[in-house]
């Protein structure tokens, strides 16, 4: 009788894909929708909420983070967001970070958005295994 392999957080973690633009991720292979809201306050986050980034702990508001998603660079938590939905009922706790010097790419996909009811200066939005810390 054969085993059968069940995945692991970390096998998932490494078929990770990167959230689009327009605040819908694909994130451990399941189609997530992230709340607008950010907020800077960790006790409205709910039980049952994920963080994916390597370090235990959850980066406060203010922590310096290199983004490590197309390579957007470096940039300063502003504070947090959520994302539901998807395969399983995934729930992870996000970033907002307002990144120092965004890549020319990065800023004509956000003035795009802008007609799409974003402002231009809204935090990037992004998953702990996007970033590490500084």
């Amino acid at each position: 009788m054969s085993e059968t392999h069940v995945p692991t957080l970390h096998d998932r973690l490494e078929q990770v894909q990167r959230p689009k633009a327009n605040d819908e991720a694909h994130l451990f292979g399941s189609r997530l929708h992230a709340e607008h809201e950010v907020f800077t306050d960790l006790g409205r986050v709910q039980e049952g909420y994920r963080w994916s980034g390597a370090t235990g702990s959850v980066p406060k508001v203010g922590t310096r983070v290199r983004v490590k998603m197309n390579r957007l660079g470096f940039g300063t938590v502003r504070g947090y967001f959520l994302a539901e939905g998807g395969d399983g009922g995934l729930r992870f706790l996000g970033l907002a970070v307002e990144l120092e010097d965004p890549p020319a790419k990065y800023v004509r996909q956000r003035r795009r958005q802008v007609g799409e009811g974003r402002s231009s200066n809204d935090p990037a939005r992004v998953f702990g295994v996007e970033v590490e810390l500084v």
